[in-house]
């Protein structure tokens, strides 16, 4: 059946100690979000330090959509930031936010035009590693 065990690892069970190992670390992370980070994507970006984001990006949980749930930790990460009652709403719904929204609720720490984006990130890395 599809629902068979395997020998094969997860995915999902792969990538929790990775998310886990960069949330840990003691060197920051800085996720620089352009165009879409539905899913797994705003998972790992959750994961980060410090998020900044292109002001045409999306981000969200989008997997409820589907009929799933997030796997990567997203259901742990996401409350962290942005508060119970709106982290439910927004997993249960798979709410997409725009950058705007996503700055507001706690989602990502920083917005900018995407032709910044990356030069933003680095200095930001470099200004939490000092």
């Amino acid at each position: 059946t599809a629902f068979a065990r395997t020998k094969q690892p997860s995915l999902v069970a792969a990538a929790h100690p990775v998310l886990n190992n960069i949330e840990a670390g003691s060197k920051p992370f800085v996720a620089a979000v352009n165009g879409f980070a539905l899913g797994g994507g705003c998972e790992v970006a959750l994961g980060t330090h410090y998020r900044v984001m292109s002001t045409s990006a999306r981000i969200g949980l989008v997997e409820s959509t589907l009929g799933l749930i997030p796997g990567f930790g997203g259901t742990q990460r996401l409350p962290r930031v942005m508060g119970l009652n709106e982290a439910l709403y927004a997993i249960l719904t798979g709410k997409q936010f725009s950058a705007e929204h996503a700055q507001r609720s706690g989602i990502v720490d920083e917005v900018c035009d995407s032709a910044q984006l990356l030069a933003r990130a680095e200095a930001v890395a470099l200004e939490l590693y000092e």
